[in-house]
């Protein structure tokens, strides 16, 4: 009894003095808020969400070598209705003519031509946010006036963006809800000024030392002011209700540090299962949970920070106001719920027993979607109608890159026609399976006769480029017999790229 006694004083004591210095902390947390006010401006925030997968994964190793081998560029899906094909056509052609466009997928099939419906699937030059992709996609919006028309791009669309304004929403109605939350549980109208103040600066805090973690995602970004709210409202609202019973009794600096003395160890052991719960996810393979959980765990430990030293302060400020601003209950007494389930408690038991089963037996039916472009919304903007438009005409399709060891072309041609063969494959497409010309593929061995007939170019000149070729590859000695020298084409095309770009010149023509 004694050594709880003990405690109780020491936790007095700690409540004293921050309540007697109430103002000491009120000019740390103005010059803490003030410094947040800028700093929050200078955090890392990392929009590529890829790069916190486990470096041992598959998806993360392919990406990284996508990443390092190959540049992503920019798409789109057209689709045109109540057109003849001819009409189509005519528009495949103006497309594929706009610059900042690389090729423009469209044939006389159902996949690309179904009911008067036209498919165009458009590949830019440039990223989504790149200047020139955007361009040129304002220039096919132009061709496409007067018809009727739907594109599916993510061309110009800045997801984080998007993401941030719908997150600032959602905060808007949280803020209201939680005001008239407030106001109903409260004792006092008073009091929730003072919760509001207290939210706002721990919000603020966490917001202005983000930068001290070095980069954060785009996900822990946006979401954390909202989640830091709703997992620290409860803090507040018990210290208010401890000084609200203390103040019957006392005077209201004995009240506040009575209140707080009792608060901080319920509190602290309240937000205990909550810090658990967010290390919980520190533990994910995929690296956005520790992201997550170090960002959350601060914003919860600057709630009890807020909690434990402003809110004090600002009860013995507006201890006044609060006394003057009395209300009786607003809610309802629901004690009748209470004495229900006392009474009822043999038959209420088992019953929990019962649906907590049938709760976990149905949650494995639930069905889950991996993707914002799954479900149909009531207010779907412009992009996500179109992807739904086009997919209700054409169907849809994903795809899947797999990256092969280069040069072993044969194998390439048989890994692709094992593929087309596998149930659920619409077409694999790849170096080994493009077509050059009509009976020759890009990656075919030729020799130089063979390739200036096939493309009908100058012998001298395909020779001379076999020759130079065949320099620069070491295999000088092949060039005994130009009749069994056979190289790829698509090796050739490579090379003649390279000496391009390495000398500047210009060539005309295909």
């Amino acid at each position: 009894m004694e050594s709880k006694k003990e405690r109780r004083n020491i936790m007095e004591k700690v409540a004293q003095f921050i309540v007697d210095k109430r103002n000491l902390f009120f000019l740390l947390y103005i010059a803490a808020l003030t410094f947040c006010m800028f700093s929050m401006n200078w955090k890392n925030v990392e929009t590529d969400v890829t790069v916190y997968l486990n470096e041992e994964s598959e998806t993360r190793q392919g990406i990284d070598t996508m990443n390092e081998h190959f540049a992503m560029f920019s798409s789109a899906r057209v689709m045109v209705s109540n057109v003849t094909y001819e009409e189509a056509l005519e528009l495949y052609n103006q497309i594929t003519g706009v610059e900042g466009v690389t090729m423009v997928d469209f044939s006389n099939s159902e996949d690309c031509y179904k009911d008067a419906n036209a498919l165009l699937s458009i590949t830019f030059d440039g990223t989504d946010l790149q200047e020139r992709t955007m361009t040129a996609l304002a220039n096919i919006r132009q061709i496409l006036a007067g018809y009727d028309f739907v594109v599916d791009t993510t061309v110009g669309y800045d997801q984080i963006a998007e993401l941030n304004q719908q997150m600032m929403e959602i905060m808007g109605y949280a803020v209201v809800i939680i005001l008239v939350a407030l106001t109903l549980t409260s004792t006092a109208y008073m009091e929730v000024p003072v919760l509001g103040l207290t939210f706002g600066a721990a919000i603020l805090l966490g917001m202005g030392t983000n930068f001290l973690l070095g980069k954060i995602s785009f996900i822990s970004d946006s979401v954390a002011m909202q989640l830091q709210l709703a997992m620290g409202i409860d803090y507040a609202i018990i210290l208010a209700h401890r000084f609200s019973a203390e103040r019957e009794v006392y005077a209201p600096r004995e009240a506040c540090i009575k209140a707080l003395a009792k608060a901080i160890p319920e509190i602290t052991a309240s937000s205990l299962t909550t810090i658990g719960g967010l290390l919980a996810l520190s533990f994910m393979d995929f690296g956005i949970g520790m992201d997550l959980a170090v960002v959350l765990i601060k914003g919860v430990l600057l709630i009890l920070l807020s909690v434990f030293t402003l809110m004090p302060g600002l009860l013995m400020l507006f201890s006044p106001l609060i006394d003057k601003t009395k209300h009786k209950k607003l809610l309802p007494d629901v004690s009748f719920i209470g004495r229900f389930c006392v009474k009822f408690r043999w038959v209420i038991a088992p019953l929990f027993v019962v649906l907590l089963v049938g709760a976990f037996i149905l949650s494995n039916a639930c069905p889950f979607t991996y993707s914002v472009n799954s479900s149909r919304l009531e207010n779907m903007d412009e992009r996500q109608t179109a992807y739904f438009k086009i997919n209700d005409t054409f169907g849809t399709s994903n795809m899947v890159a797999i990256l092969v060891p280069t040069g072993d072309y044969e194998a390439e041609a048989k890994i692709l026609a094992e593929l087309e063969q596998c149930d659920g494959v619409k077409s694999a497409v790849g170096l080994a399976n493009t077509v050059l010309t009509e009976d020759i593929m890009l990656t075919d061995a030729m020799n130089a006769r063979e390739l200036s007939e096939a493309l009908d170019i100058d012998y001298d000149l395909v020779e001379m480029l076999y020759t130079m070729y065949a320099m620069e590859d070491g295999q000088i000695g092949k060039l005994v017999s130009m009749d069994t020298y056979r190289v790829p084409v698509f090796d050739l095309l490579c090379y003649v790229k390279t000496v391009i770009d390495d000398s500047g010149m210009e060539l005309e023509g295909e």
